[in-house]
C-alpha cells in the first residue's frame, strides 16, 4: 500500500510537469485549458493494475489506519477506501455480491462544501444523509426533490439490516492541501436507525444515525494539525498519509511489507443476521 501512494505521487509529480508545460505552450497558443494531474495519475495505475486492495472490504481495509489524511481524493480510490471519486457513498453492487444484495463499504462526511444540510457530524455519533435529490442548476447545489431507495441509499439500508460496519472518511477544508481538502478515515461506524423524513430543505430524504464501534484508536484531530508526510528517498517526492509511524513499527516487527497495528481487524466475509448465505464478493 505504502509503495501504491509512492508510485501516485511520482505519476503526479511527472504528469504535473508535462501539463505545465503543456499549458505554458497552449497559452502562447492562445489555448489554456487544464487537466488534473492527481487524476491523470490514478487512470495510469488503474490501466497499469498498479492499484492495491482491488477487492471490495467490508470494514478496515489493510494497510489503512485510523487518522491517515489524503490531500487527493483519488489517492482513496488507488488504496481501495473508498472507490467512489465523487459520490459520497461507496457500495459493493448486485452484480459483485454472491447474495444478490448491495452493501454500503464507506461514506465521505464533508464538513464544508457540503449542499446536504441535514449531515452532522459529533464524532463518535454522526448523521449521514443519503444521496440524490439534488440540484445545481442555480449553481450551488440544493435539494429539489424526495430521495429515492435506489443505489447507495439502498446499500446503507441493506448494511443496517444486515449489521455490517462502515468505514467512515471525514473532508474538511485545509489551505496547505494543494486541492484545498484534506480527507482523514476516523475509523467504523454502525449504523443504529435508519429514518425517511423532511429534511430541512422540506423534501424527504433518507437519514442515516452511526455510532462509532469501539476498541478503535481515538478519533483524530484533523484539519488543525499539518498533515504528515514521508518523502520517498529515490525522489524527495512526499505523500500527504500519515506513513511515518506504520513504517517505523514495521522495520521494528521485521515486516516492511505489512506496517499494521495488532488491534487492526481487516475487513472478512460477513453472514446477514437473517439466516441469508454470508456475503461474498469478487474482486473489482
Amino acid at each position: 500500500m505504502i509503495q501504491a501512494l509512492y508510485t501516485f505521487e511520482e505519476l503526479r509529480a511527472h504528469l504535473r510537469e508535462a501539463e505545465e508545460r503543456r499549458v505554458a505552450k497552449g497559452r502562447a497558443e492562445g489555448i489554456a485549458c487544464r487537466e488534473r494531474p492527481d487524476l491523470k495519475a490514478g487512470t495510469e495505475m488503474r490501466l497499469r493494475g498498479l492499484q492495491v486492495n482491488s477487492n471490495e472490504y467490508i470494514g478496515n481495509v489493510p494497510g489503512v489506519f485510523v487518522g491517515d489524511r489524503f490531500w487527493y481524493r483519488i489517492e482513496m480510490v488507488v488504496i481501495g477506501l473508498h472507490k467512489q471519486l465523487e459520490a459520497g457513498i461507496a457500495f459493493i453492487s448486485r452484480m459483485k455480491s454472491c447474495s444478490g444484495i448491495s452493501v454500503a463499504t464507506s461514506i465521505v462526511m464533508k464538513h464544508s462544501g457540503n449542499p446536504y444540510r441535514d449531515d452532522r457530524d459529533d464524532g463518535e455519533f454522526i448523521t449521514y444523509t443519503g444521496q440524490g435529490g439534488m440540484s445545481n442548476r442555480s449553481g450551488a447545489a440544493h435539494s429539489v426533490a424526495d430521495q429515492v431507495l435506489t443505489r447507495g441509499n439502498e446499500a446503507l439500508k441493506n448494511s443496517y439490516e444486515g449489521h455490517l460496519p462502515i468505514r467512515v472518511i471525514r473532508g474538511e477544508k485545509d489551505k496547505r492541501s494543494p486541492t484545498g481538502d484534506v480527507y482523514t478515515y476516523i475509523g467504523l461506524y454502525h449504523i443504529l436507525q435508519m429514518r425517511y423524513e423532511p429534511g430541512k430543505d422540506g423534501n424527504l430524504v433518507y437519514m442515516f444515525d452511526l455510532q462509532r464501534q469501539g476498541g478503535q484508536h481515538p478519533l483524530p484531530i484533523c484539519a488543525s494539525k499539518p498533515v504528515p508526510q514521508i518523502a520517498n528517498k529515490a525522489t524527495g517526492l512526499s505523500t500527504s498519509l500519515s506513513l511515518k509511524r506504520k513504517w517505523d513499527n514495521s522495520l521494528e516487527s521485521g515486516d516492511a511489507s505489512s506496517p499494521c497495528s495488532s488491534k487492526e481487524q481487516w475487513g472478512i466475509p460477513v453472514d446477514f443476521s437473517n439466516g441469508n448465505q454470508a456475503l461474498y464478493v469478487r474482486g473489482s
